[in-house]
């Protein structure tokens, strides 16, 4: 994925990580990560997970402003997932986020 988006339209994917002293993102002081693709001066965080829960939901908006906060630049969020739960998806629409995944019922 990454040289397609690199090599057919320009954007740079790279994983950013920073140490998160204050435990904003977790709850504890911890290393945080993202996968992040710049394209046009857009910063897009994206993560590929199996199941996204409503806690994870949460938590990668906290990432997004993490990141904010340390680069100065607002991120979009994007999730790739083959499971999303329809209680979730409000969530996601309120966070800005784009969502990839088949949504399930409950």
């Amino acid at each position: 994925m990454k040289g397609i988006w690199e090599q057919k339209f320009g954007a740079t994917v790279t994983q950013w990580q920073r140490y998160d002293e204050q435990g904003f993102v977790i709850g504890v002081p911890s290393w945080v990560e993202s996968d992040v693709l710049i394209h046009n001066d857009e910063h897009l965080l994206i993560e590929i997970k199996a199941h996204v829960s409503k806690g994870y939901t949460s938590e990668f908006y906290r990432l997004g402003q993490f990141y904010e906060q340390v680069t100065g630049i607002k991120p979009r969020f994007t999730v790739v997932s083959p499971f999303l739960l329809k209680s979730v998806l409000p969530i996601w629409i309120s966070c800005g986020a784009s969502q990839f995944a088949k949504s399930q019922k409950m």
